[in-house]
């Protein structure tokens, strides 16, 4: 397991272009997102705000799942109640959809493209998109 995770950052940090990926990347981008995750990992794993930091964001993403399973038990208390198993079209499928949809609605109010460009805007430059007319929509 461990030489194939080392073979695979080798491979993906690496300056020899493939045949595939010669014109889309240059390992810049690979290297800032390599660099972004290790630093968030001791900003978790070794500082103490970093970590309550994370379990602050935790609680607020387990607080909006209690959302849901309180509309799953408004709309299926009959069905899932007292039951030891998990229903999956009851229990799980409710919570993937509304998070799907909360996704969307924050894809058409631009919030993921406004998250998207911050991140972008941050690495080295190589990695940010340009702005196009058409891309932007009149409303």
């Amino acid at each position: 397991m461990r030489a194939g995770c080392s073979a695979s950052a080798s491979s993906c940090c690496s300056r020899s272009p493939s045949p595939t990926t010669a014109a889309t990347s240059r390992g810049g981008p690979v290297a800032v997102g390599l660099a972004i995750q290790i630093a968030f990992a001791v900003l978790v794993l070794r500082w103490s705000v970093g970590k309550d930091a994370l379990d602050f964001v935790a609680g607020q993403v387990t607080v909006l799942i209690d959302y849901t399973r309180a509309g799953i038990d408004f709309l299926f208390a009959d069905v899932v109640a007292d039951r030891e198993v998990t229903i999956f079209a009851f229990e799980v499928l409710p919570v993937i959809i509304f998070l799907g949809a909360l996704v969307g609605l924050l894809y058409y109010l631009r919030v993921i493209q406004w998250v998207v460009d911050i991140f972008a805007a941050r690495s080295t430059g190589c990695c940010a998109r340009p702005r196009s007319s058409r891309s932007t929509r009149r409303r």
